[in-house]
């Protein structure tokens, strides 16, 4: 039989839900429970009305059917005998017993669950008969983060895939009893090891043992959290961690030639105590030694998301800022990659048969592009893909020293022959064979452009060239110099690469960088929506912004518990000077001065044309530009995401601009200081006057 309870009354079935028939109209039912050990009772709780009961007496028609099926529906009330109030002292219902012992019942189950990697109603001694089953049944409902297997036939709890989970127990306890020789623990340590990193998408790569200690180096999957790639997994041989065992660690840490701080320390005692007892021991030590015991470990492999349930356990033990995934300096890792999907498949895809440039603002995510582009087509069957960063690259014998070191390269031209770059495409397509598709990145090429212009070009001419022939391809990533280079017809750049200019992430793809790390370190919000709306605002899903302001609110919530983002602590964040100064360093980025001021006129006007700039320089700065250098400074900030360009006006494209500035600034004091500099530019280059 089937029933079921809802606003308007109380219904059932027993033809598997083909036909229903209305038992008690007018009931207000919110839960309703039919109990194995009375079939025909049923158990109603009732809206602002307690808890109510009746016995299902059906009545029986042509062949056993309902009534209903005939189109003949008894008067309401006719399929239920005797409802009443349950008076305050009945007995206690077995929902109402499951309600009020469930802590322990929970308790046995896991118990059993841990010592068998099954539990069934003959495990559970310390749950009363009639209520085991429906406290297996509960558990799998308590706890759907775990794998969890129920079989009902069988009344059988298993947690998923109970070969490997017996196998991990049988191999813990065989740790356990050989904690006095050596030889066999290292064998059952091998094992466990060896399980985790299937478990875990883990690659064992070295071991040692040192004194009681035996270690396996792994390369870790990806976590949302900034963790060495490489870190060890070292168990413990001791019954009872002693001081002497921090020192151990330590050294086993140089024994694996470990460079980072950071380990996972496995405590197999059968002492209840002793993983507590080395965490306070470790607390002190400059290493991140993450401490764990077989509650850990059976949390982590019988999660459905396991690295998720490892990261939340090594946030218990680690510094939320130290590990905090979010990245304000350099290119995010992978993990933390979202929202260019459109410029990684235009490069990827059609890198065959074009160039392209990268261009943007200051931390705009350029670079973030880059390598992750690069990853991509390194991982590409048929393509050959090398990476350089010439952000310190000057000239052009700092160019060809930097690309022999990094490629590996033995002989390379010397500076006084950069038309001679050929030579080093012949020797990377020698070493990457000569079927592949040879792809050159090179990032922030500005200062190394700027220093080819000087010599006419002749390095990025030959680029062109060796693109032309189809010997390779070219992806560079730049600002200022390389956008104007791209505009300009008497360039070697104009007409050659495909430009992708980098903007601001779209809402959800900002969304993303916030919510999904926060949500795989357990960290909530107590108004998702609304804190996610004011985040986007302020920061106009910049995506180094968004990164900024995340990072400053872990630090403000790393002591509480529970940890929770909330309004009140992202606006302690932006309502710092600290914020103010970042924000407008990475608003600005590479702004002159005379940019900088422009973007401050225009906060008490807030669009703005080229006439109006210009007249507004003159009467209100003293400054006298033609209109070329106005609309090269306003194109300037519209590259760098700080102005947009609506049908000959300019507006704010970070909208918050405005509120952040007047409110942790003093305006007129800063623009004081930029006219000054503004005044030194001019002395130097005189490109523009002031008008004395």
């Amino acid at each position: 039989s089937l029933y079921l309870g809802t606003d308007g009354g109380i219904l059932a079935s027993q033809d598997g839900g083909e036909n229903w028939a209305m038992l008690q109209e007018g009931l207000d039912c919110d839960l309703l429970v039919a109990w194995a050990g009375t079939p025909n009772m049923l158990y109603a709780g009732i809206r602002d009305a307690g808890v109510w009961r009746g016995e299902h007496q059906p009545q029986r028609g042509l062949g056993g059917a309902w009534v209903l099926v005939l189109g003949i529906l008894a008067a309401g009330g006719a399929g239920l005998a005797a409802w009443k109030l349950y008076p305050r002292q009945a007995p206690p219902l077995p929902v109402q017993s499951l309600e009020a012992h469930w802590p322990e019942y929970d308790a046995a189950i896991t118990r059993s669950l841990k010592q068998a990697g099954e539990a069934m109603p003959e495990t559970l001694g310390e749950i009363p008969d009639d209520l085991r089953l429906a406290a297996l049944q509960c558990y799998v409902e308590v706890h759907p983060d775990k794998e969890l297997v129920w079989d009902a036939d069988a009344s059988l709890l298993q947690i998923a895939e109970p070969r490997r989970i017996k196998a991990l127990l049988g191999n813990w306890q065989a740790a356990q009893d050989s904690l006095d020789d050596g030889a066999k623990f290292r064998a059952a340590a091998t094992r466990i090891a060896n399980q985790l990193c299937n478990y875990l998408g883990f690659e064992r790569t070295a071991s040692r043992t040192y004194r009681n200690l035996n270690g396996f180096v792994v390369e870790g999957p990806t976590l949302h959290l900034r963790v060495p790639p490489r870190f060890p997994l070292i168990f413990l041989r001791s019954q009872e961690p002693s001081p002497d065992d921090v020192l151990n660690l330590r050294n086993m840490m140089d024994v694996l030639h470990m460079t980072s701080y950071f380990a996972l320390v496995f405590v197999v005692s059968p002492d209840l105590e002793a993983v507590g007892q080395l965490r306070e021991l470790v607390r002190a030590s400059t290493h991140d030694f993450v401490v764990l015991g077989f509650e850990d470990i059976f949390e982590v492999v019988t999660a459905r998301q396991k690295e998720r349930q490892l990261t939340r356990i090594l946030l218990k033990q680690v510094d939320l800022t130290v590990v905090s995934p979010y990245v304000t300096n350099g290119p995010v890792p992978e993990n933390m990659f979202f929202g260019r999907d459109t410029e990684i498949k235009a490069i990827t895809r059609t890198i065959q048969d074009k160039s392209f440039a990268l261009v943007g603002g200051r931390k705009i995510g350029k670079t973030s592009v880059l390598t992750q582009a690069h990853r991509i087509l390194q991982q590409t069957p048929g393509y050959a893909a090398f990476y350089l960063d010439c952000q310190a690259v000057y000239d052009y014998g700092a160019f060809f020293q930097a690309l022999q070191a990094r490629w590996g390269l033995e002989e390379v031209p010397g500076p006084e022959e950069p038309g001679r770059f050929d030579q080093v495409v012949a020797l990377l397509r020698e070493a990457s064979g000569d079927k592949a598709h040879l792809v050159i990145l090179l990032d922030e090429v500005d200062a190394l452009l700027a220093y080819d212009v000087k010599h006419q070009e002749a390095l990025f001419s030959t680029f062109r060239a060796l693109s032309q022939e189809n010997r390779c391809r070219f992806v560079f990533c730049g600002e200022r110099v390389l956008h104007d280079r791209l505009q300009d017809a008497g360039s070697p750049l104009f007409n050659f690469c495909e430009q992708l200019l980098m903007g601001f992430l779209d809402r959800d793809a900002a969304r993303r960088v916030i919510a999904e790390p926060m949500e795989e370190m357990g960290i909530a919000f107590d108004d998702k929506t609304k804190v996610l709306e004011e985040m986007l605002d302020v920061s106009s899903c910049h995506p180094n912004l968004v990164q900024y302001i995340c990072q400053q609110m872990l630090v403000e919530i790393n002591g509480q518990q529970p940890r929770q983002i909330t309004s009140q602590v992202l606006r302690k964040v932006i309502q710092t000077r600290y914020f103010a100064d970042y924000y407008l360093s990475v608003t600005w980025g590479s702004a002159t001065p005379l940019e900088k001021l422009i973007t401050l006129l225009m906060l008490d006007q807030p669009l703005l044309t080229v006439a109006e700039l210009l007249e507004r320089l003159r009467q209100e700065q003293g400054i006298a530009l033609d209109q070329e250098q106005a609309e090269e400074a306003l194109e300037h900030l519209v590259l760098c995401s700080v102005l947009d360009r609506q049908r000959g006006y300019y507006a704010f494209a970070a909208q918050a601009f405005p509120d952040v500035v007047e409110s942790t600034q003093d305006v007129l004091v800063l623009m004081e200081n930029i006219k000054a500099q503004i005044q030194a530019d001019v002395a130097l280059d005189g490109r523009f006057r002031y008008i004395t």
